[in-house]
């Protein structure tokens, strides 16, 4: 496919592209403290690119970025910005029903962002009975799992750490000229509800309760060779799920509490 991006193609193309297939990828992130050495647009930039190279990996369009997310737990640092989550569920619903109307039936929300997870839940709830088939990937609870699997991973814990080794390493690789690991702080917080159950058990805390920084982790540990090795097998894993959910059939149109 030599177009992918949404937005760089006509309304020409966009009508040819869905007489062959109906399948849209929804990048879905956020703006907000990345550590002292990442840029505040880690997770948008990141939604953008990786469903950039997904769509050309699978053949499949994707849909315009939505950069900014539910990020209150992160206010307390410069850069972060964010919205409410009854504005990004409203938000991003009326994007999914605009897909919809232009005739997409399969949307897929490449989520950069924990806290975007529900939101974009309520939404693909919403379209199920209307025949839309939606699915959503947490990318970098996805990342931390291969990346475990790699045993590239160095960190003693804290491996799923916010601006860590993982995280900072997949931004290498992606944005290399956009890191800056001399301004790297390693910071492991000190044990508490958050730390003790992290990853297991969510608390609700203000980030900067527990970081000085906005990391979590141990970035200088990070490097892009490691970077490239979690992104590629990431990839891997997600362009097999695009082809099974191109195969998968529609759901039917009928509300499920009245079968109506």
């Amino acid at each position: 496919m030599d177009k992918v991006f949404f937005a760089e193609m006509t309304s020409q193309e966009i009508k040819e592209a869905l007489s062959n297939d109906t399948t849209i990828i929804l990048p879905v992130g956020a703006t907000e403290v990345c550590g002292q050495h990442c840029p505040v647009g880690t997770d948008h930039l990141t939604a953008k690119e990786i469903s950039g190279r997904l769509g050309q990996l699978t053949d499949t369009l994707v849909a315009p970025a939505i950069p900014v997310g539910d990020s209150l737990p992160l206010m307390g640092f410069p850069g972060t910005l964010t919205v409410g989550t009854e504005t990004l569920y409203a938000y991003v619903r009326d994007i999914c029903f605009s897909l919809m109307a232009n005739g997409f039936k399969r949307i897929f929300f490449l989520n950069t962002h924990v806290y975007n997870v529900y939101p974009n839940d309520r939404v693909a709830r919403e379209l199920k009975p209307r025949g839309i088939l939606c699915a959503q990937v947490d990318f970098w609870r996805l990342v931390f799992t291969v990346a475990e699997k790699t045993g590239l991973v160095e960190s003693k814990n804290f491996m799923i750490g916010h601006g860590g080794e993982v995280n900072t390493s997949v931004v290498m690789a992606l944005f290399p000229t956009l890191v800056d690991l001399k301004r790297a702080k390693e910071e492991v917080p000190s044990p508490s509800l958050t730390s003790k159950y992290q990853g297991t058990i969510i608390t609700y805390r203000d980030f900067a309760d527990y970081s000085k920084t906005g990391t979590v982790g141990y970035p200088q540990l990070a490097s892009e060779k490691k970077g490239l090795a979690f992104i590629e097998k990431t990839i891997d894993q997600l362009g097999q799920f695009i082809k099974d959910f191109k195969a998968e059939p529609l759901p039917l149109c009928s509300d499920p509490l009245t079968k109506r």
